[in-house]
């Protein structure tokens, strides 16, 4: 997790979970799906009152916006993990394949069949994906795009909210309101 998280749960019938929920999926929770969730599990609401809110809050789930690609998977052989597990603690480093590839002690073709292999990504999409981790925790910080895409080693703000708008749907700036 990057940054304080905040978690409810609330269980779903199979029969019950929206088409779009089948698998697991990272949601958008608007301020209604927010209050919904917090009513439901709140313990002093009565069977009637779950009764009109769990409806409300499966059409909501419905249309909720998933947000696909958030997943960052972690490869089991040791020479990538450990450039993994570099990346995941300072995602600012821009180091390339190469250099990567130099550090572990294989070719950069090797290192990039393997990243592949490992984790269903190839390096540069492993790394957006990291990208898009840190850059939700600074602009939860405060932090300007133009920070942000520097920090990341983006040439421009605009290429990494091209960058950010592919993966999430939405532009840094609009994401998290």
């Amino acid at each position: 997790m990057i940054g304080a998280v905040s978690l409810r749960s609330v269980y779903i019938k199979p029969d019950a979970i929206p088409p779009n929920l089948s698998q697991l999926k990272l949601l958008k929770v608007t301020p209604l799906l927010k209050e919904l969730i917090l009513e439901l599990i709140d313990s002093s609401s009565d069977i009637d009152s779950q009764k009109l809110i769990i409806p409300l809050l499966l059409k909501s789930l419905n249309k909720s916006i998933t947000f696909k690609d958030c997943c960052v998977p972690l490869p089991k052989n040791k020479k990538i993990l450990q450039i993994c597990e570099s990346l995941l603690r300072h995602p600012s480093n821009t180091a390339s394949i190469e250099v990567w590839a130099d550090r572990v002690g294989v070719s950069s073709r090797t290192l990039i069949r393997y990243f592949k292999k490992e984790t269903g990504l190839s390096f540069t999409q492993w790394r957006q994906q990291i990208y898009i981790g840190a850059s939700i925790k600074m602009l939860l910080e405060g932090k300007n795009i133009d920070e942000i895409s520097r920090q990341l080693g983006y040439s421009t703000p605009n290429s990494f909210s091209a960058m950010f708008k592919r993966k999430m749907g939405s532009p840094p700036t609009q994401f998290i309101h």
